[in-house]
This record gives C-alpha cells, sequence and structure tokens, in this order.
C-alpha cells in the first residue's frame, strides 16, 4: 500500500505541484499525508490568507495562531474541502474515485 509524505516548500505553488505529482503514484488504497496545515481555509478569513499567501508563516488574527498560508491554499485548491486534520498533519486515502478522510481515533 503506497504511502506518501509531503513535506517541502510552503508556497502555494510549490505545494499544489507536491500534491498533483504525488497523488499521480497513488494505487487505489493509497495514503497521502503531509504537515504544516495548521489552519485550514474555511477556519481563516481568505482574503488575509491571499494578503500573505508569500509569507512562509502568518498569524492568524482570529485564532491568533500561526499557520502556513501556501499550504492552507493548495490544500483547499487540491481538494476543495476541509480534510482530516491532526495538529498540522493531514491525511487522505485514494479509493480510486476519490480522497476520503482518514479518521483516527
Amino acid at each position: 500500500m503506497p504511502f506518501i509524505y509531503i513535506d517541502g516548500d510552503h508556497a502555494p505553488e510549490s505545494v499544489r505541484r507536491d500534491l498533483i505529482e504525488s497523488s499521480r503514484l497513488l494505487k487505489v488504497g493509497g495514503f497521502l499525508s503531509g504537515d504544516d496545515l495548521e489552519l485550514q481555509m474555511d477556519e481563516l478569513d481568505s482574503a488575509f490568507v491571499q494578503e500573505n499567501a508569500a509569507n512562509d508563516i502568518a498569524l492568524d488574527p482570529k485564532s491568533g495562531r500561526v499557520f502556513h498560508p501556501g499550504v492552507a491554499i493548495a490544500v483547499h485548491e487540491f481538494f476543495g474541502r476541509k480534510i482530516a486534520s491532526y495538529d498540522g498533519f493531514w491525511l487522505v486515502r485514494w479509493n480510486g474515485e476519490q480522497f476520503e478522510d482518514v479518521i483516527l481515533d
């Protein structure tokens, strides 16, 4: 069962490329995971995130938490939804048609 862990550049275009290229390697049942997803787009002010997209990290004025804007942007664009995330680490599984959240208990 393939398991791919993404830990690279935080720029949105780099994260997008990592997601696209990594997903091409997955077979049915394979896992795709990564880090630095401290906050997701549904938790953030999108205008603030876009203004800070070029910054490696930013401080979210609403929550007071540090996050990586480029990772939040690219993950949201690639998956189109909030995904399973655990203290900044995220994990999904390819079922052959779409990515499913992996729920850790």
